[in-house]
């Protein structure tokens, strides 16, 4: 007995009927064509005007659990593509229907999990077409059904849940009607039952976080898409912030709880009312003790979200600061931007790329606004040098880096290094002098263990390379406080290192690359020559083919940059040279006897 009034007897032959081509539609073991045929007779009972009841009596009756998605299917097409075409009368009976269904059938029956979310899908399908005018308890009705057991909890959450992507989630958004229809919606919940809907929320994770973690997981995922347009006042309060840092130490809870308080982060709000607002919410100790107790999680999901998390509050904090530029709170949020900095960059030197990847936007955005500054503040110049160390780990080329055969790992490798080339450079502009320190002082440090087995040649080519691109924003003959601290003293130590020699082709290519855009200072310094001419002999005539055909160009460049200290040279190049230039045999290309 359903209780209700759409069971004609006339439609008893016809759902018998349904239920059989639904079955055979479905089924892979029947011949095409028949299962064509069942489809069809499926599509034209789906069409008729009365094929809404029909799928309401199937659900109710079949217990196949096909025939109940076909039927849910059906309704849900109606909803989405015909429901204009019902009477009044027929709307509040499939409300009936659906009310019931959420608040009586789920609790007695064990659906699996694609009938409740295709439950869900129709809950809210119909909430778009009637909440709030015709259709005021859609949401209240639910409410007043959670003690019902987990069923509707569950259910509850997968309805809320649908309501965002169907409703409220502006990348769904085709058209102004579906952001009419998205900001009616929210302004109803907001005005009838948000504050109910938080709070009935809460309970869910007070009751049910360590007896039913997945319901607790599905609930902060669904406070997570909420909090961006309810008022914040709502998690912003001495039950849900301490929940949402003690779940952050439950595995299988963090990614979630990270994204809630990443949400409470990003709360559009006033740049004053902000930063205070991030005073209230932040707790670093438990921030660095979650990251602390991740640090060696196989897992990266939960360090990346940690990392947002962090990440978020930086950018937020920076950006709050800008707009305060020259009031009293912008002390505020730089001193709390300082405090977060060590965790940042903590998460910014992770060698997982997914966490390290986080926090890029914000470095990018920070030496932006450096860059934009009248003036740097020292604590600011002091943060630069930290944020180097991270570019130096983040520019090494991984061991298995594979050079042959680049695949889509290493083609993003090589434009992530662009990118950070670009900060890099950007930071010279801010500071000469910090980032020559810093790459002389690298330089300095590789030179120590060059030529010990723990070094590899990813460290070597990336203190290369670092001094290479300060090329392109500082001049060899810029004046500095300190001479030996300078592009000049950092030049000379590579020259004079034998680190040419070093068998690896990245580092050979990034010396032979210096020593091209450097070719001023050989000039200056011609004590150097004879090292960098052994060394690009040797790399022309036999290095890897990876780097000689670039080799052969540099070496034409500097050549003609120091012709005039050549003469001295000549002899013994033309011996070097004109053995490769008299065969035909061995691994050098023509182009490159050319």
């Amino acid at each position: 007995d359903t209780g209700f009034a759409f069971l004609p007897s006339a439609f008893v032959a016809s759902m018998e009927e349904a239920e059989k081509a639904v079955i055979c539609m479905f089924s892979q073991a029947e011949d095409p064509r028949i299962r064509k045929q069942a489809s069809d007779f499926c599509d034209s009972l789906r069409q008729q005007d009365g094929g809404w009841r029909l799928a309401c009596t199937l659900f109710l009756h079949s217990k196949v659990l096909e025939v109940r998605f076909w039927s849910l299917q059906a309704l849900h097409e109606v909803v989405l593509h015909r429901y204009a075409a019902l009477t009044p009368p027929d709307c509040a009976e499939l409300r009936a229907f659906l009310v019931s269904l959420v608040t009586e059938q789920v609790p007695k029956a064990e659906f699996p999990a694609f009938i409740v979310n295709k439950i869900a899908q129709l809950y809210a399908a119909l909430m778009r077409n009637e909440y709030p005018e015709t259709w005021p308890e859609a949401a209240t009705s639910v409410l007043g059904a959670l003690n019902s057991g987990l069923a509707v909890v569950d259910m509850f959450l997968r309805i809320l849940d649908a309501i965002d992507a169907d409703i409220v989630n502006a990348e769904f958004h085709r058209s102004p009607a579906d952001s009419a229809v998205s900001m009616r919606v929210k302004d109803a919940l907001r005005e009838q039952c948000i504050p109910d809907i938080v709070s009935a929320c809460f309970t869910i994770l007070e009751s049910y976080h360590a007896s039913h973690p997945a319901l607790g997981k599905t609930c902060l995922g669904v406070l997570a898409k909420y909090i961006p347009w309810i008022d914040i006042g709502l998690v912003m309060n001495d039950k849900f912030v301490p929940a949402f840092y003690t779940l952050l130490a439950r595995e299988d809870m963090l990614v979630e709880a990270a994204g809630c308080l990443t949400e409470m982060v990003l709360k559009k709000m006033e740049p004053a009312p902000k930063v205070l607002h991030l005073r209230n919410l932040v707790n670093k100790e438990m921030l660095e003790g979650a990251l602390r107790a991740r640090q060696t999680d196989p897992d990266s999901a939960a360090l990346v979200s940690l990392a947002a998390l962090v990440a978020s509050i930086c950018k937020e904090l920076l950006v709050a600061g800008e707009k305060l530029s020259g009031r009293a709170e912008e002390a505020g949020a730089g001193g709390l931007l300082e405090e977060m900095m060590p965790l940042l960059l903590s998460c910014a030197s992770s060698d997982q790329d997914g966490v390290a990847n986080e926090t890029m936007d914000f470095l990018t955005a920070y030496v932006n606004m450096l860059k934009r500054a009248s003036r740097v503040a020292p604590e600011q110049t002091a943060q630069l040098g930290p944020i180097l160390g991270v570019l130096q780990l983040k520019l090494t080329y991984p061991a298995e880096f594979d050079f042959e055969n680049s695949g889509e790992a290493e083609e993003q490798f090589v434009e992530f290094r662009k990118d950070l080339s670009v900060l890099l450079k950007n930071i010279a502009r801010i500071s000469p002098g910090t980032v020559v320190s810093f790459v002389q002082g690298a330089i300095g440090a590789v030179l120590s263990r060059l030529w010990e087995p723990q070094t590899t040649f990813g460290e070597v080519e990336c203190v290369l390379t670092m001094l290479y691109e300060l090329g392109e924003i500082i001049r060899l003959d810029e004046a500095s406080q300190n001479p030996e601290v300078s592009m000049a003293a950092a030049l000379a130590m590579v020259m004079s290192s034998g680190i040419g020699q070093y068998p690896h082709h990245t580092v050979q290519r990034a010396y032979l690359e210096i020593a091209h855009r450097y070719a001023k200072f050989l000039q200056m310094q011609q004590q150097h020559i004879p090292g960098v001419l052994t060394c690009f002999v040797r790399v022309v005539t036999s290095g890897d083919k990876l780097v000689r055909a670039k080799a052969c160009y540099n070496f034409i460049k500097v050549l003609r940059a120091i012709r005039a200290h050549l003469a001295v040279h000549v002899s013994g190049l033309m011996d070097a040279l004109l053995p490769h230039l008299n065969t035909t045999g061995g691994d050098m290309e023509h182009q490159e006897r050319l």
